[in-house]
């Protein structure tokens, strides 16, 4: 499977799920923002083995630099959105560029 969520703020998760038999065999889940900079990605390839979670892991960025860091989401793409989630509320949101909107809302 693959999907895409947009968020308020403009950043993008790319979802990623290759399940067999009701088995999820390989993931990712990349978040980025808007200027299509890795914010975190969430996988299971197995080129981390030192990870404690290994396979499960996380990258993130901070400035510059990309950690590799344990991911206690694994798998479970609703701790993935919870953490998103966790993130986007405690970031102010960027002033829309786009005037706002006139139309009327359907009942």
């Amino acid at each position: 499977m693959k999907a895409e969520i947009i968020f308020v703020d403009k950043s993008r998760l790319f979802i990623r799920q290759v399940v067999l038999n009701g088995v999820m065999l390989k993931y990712a889940y990349h978040w980025q923002n808007q200027d299509e900079m890795l914010i975190i990605r969430w996988d299971n390839a197995g080129h981390w083995p030192d990870v404690a979670t290994f396979p499960h892991h996380k990258h993130i960025r901070n400035d510059e630099e990309i950690q590799v860091l344990p991911s206690r989401a694994g798998a479970d793409l609703a701790e993935v959105l919870k953490e998103i989630a966790c993130s986007l509320q405690s970031e102010p949101l960027q002033p829309s560029t786009s005037p706002p909107s006139t139309s009327p809302i359907p009942s």
